[in-house]
């Protein structure tokens, strides 16, 4: 990167790559926002450019400020806003305005500082999961995969405030100046087995020759009987030592974070915050996490999970559960009583 004093303006300079490393990779640059670091595609990006040219909104909200320019003033956004990041930003000289470009003109990012631009390949970069309840997770358009972790990539055409009211009409989503790539799949469709036409317990819980994998996610509350889960040990693929968890901005409560599992980001579930119970797993040493799918679509989920687990063969001895629930009834496939325990069958894609 090279300096104007003049200007106090960063420009991007773009590598040359050859016909097939422009074909199957990528350019980007990393942004910062508070402890986080977030992916950009450079075929978006104009320049880098000093907070001290920003003439700021001294009435607060946004835009956060504008940004002289021949053509007119630039609207500059706070990422850490749009993300509504609740960590401290940095502030003063060091942040940085990233100007970027679109059919509908330019505007700024404002972030704590940016990286040098790295070329990524495609292959490395994922579609974001989706799942309910969020806040912000349009503003992510895939997720990269790399030795050191995962990273979130920022989705600029719903960044910009005009897109994220809905006023779809003021800002286009394809940069004016290149056709961004489309990401790729972030988990092949594998075949599943056909889910139980009914959910009553005795239909989930009297097959012949099935097996749950059981296990809980909290201690047991004072005089209640302890709680368990179970899945299909068709639905569940591994149970590993929980690895780190990156964090998605505007996630609901009951989402811990993404976690790199077999080259696929995977939503990793907080369940008893999902289902309203009080004492959800402590993230310990002690903790494990459970990897599963869901039966309709294949998508994958995790939980945190406490580390003893054990596998219920059936067809397995119960009665209908009688207890007071706080969550949705239509979460569960399933809740009966077992000799020493309370069971629950959870519908991951009712969860998700």
């Amino acid at each position: 990167m090279t300096s104007t004093s003049t200007r106090q303006t960063t420009m991007i300079a773009h590598s040359t790559p050859t016909a097939s490393s422009a074909a199957d990779s990528q350019q980007i640059i990393r942004c910062g926002v508070g402890a986080e670091t977030y992916g950009l595609d450079m075929t978006w990006v104009q320049s880098v450019e000093r907070v001290d040219r920003v003439r700021w909104n001294s009435a607060g909200g946004s835009p956060a400020g504008w940004l002289p320019e021949r053509a007119g003033d630039v609207p500059v956004f706070s990422l850490a806003e749009r993300l509504r990041y609740h960590t401290a930003a940095k502030s003063g000289a060091q942040q940085r305005i990233v100007l970027l470009r679109s059919a509908q003109g330019a505007w700024g990012l404002l972030v704590d500082d940016v990286s040098q631009v790295t070329r990524v390949a495609l292959k490395d970069v994922v579609k974001f999961p989706s799942f309910a309840g969020a806040e912000t997770t349009d503003y992510f358009a895939g997720v990269l995969k790399a030795s050191e972790g995962l990273t979130l990539l920022l989705s600029p055409e719903r960044l910009h405030a005009a897109a994220s009211s809905g006023d779809d009409a003021t800002f286009a989503a394809v940069p004016a100046h290149e056709t961004t790539t489309p990401y790729a799949a972030a988990v092949p469709r594998t075949h599943m087995s056909t889910p139980p036409s009914s959910s009553t317990p005795t239909a989930v819980l009297s097959r012949a020759g099935g097996r749950l994998v059981v296990f809980s996610v909290s201690e047991p509350e004072a005089g209640q009987r302890p709680l368990a889960f179970g899945l299909s040990v068709s639905q569940v693929l591994e149970v590993l030592s929980s690895p780190p968890l990156l964090p998605v901005p505007g996630a609901p409560p009951s989402v811990r974070g993404l976690v790199l599992w077999r080259d696929s980001p995977v939503p990793v579930i907080d369940l008893a915050a999902r289902l309203g119970l009080p004492s959800g797993t402590n993230q310990d040493q002690s903790g494990r996490l459970l990897i599963a799918r869901t039966a309709q679509r294949g998508a994958l989920l995790a939980f945190q999970i406490r580390a003893a687990t054990r596998m219920l063969r059936l067809p397995a001895p119960h009665l209908p559960s009688e207890r007071d629930f706080p969550f949705d009834i239509l979460l569960s496939r399933a809740a009966v009583e077992l000799e020493h325990e309370t069971l629950v069958i959870p519908d991951l894609q009712r969860l998700l």
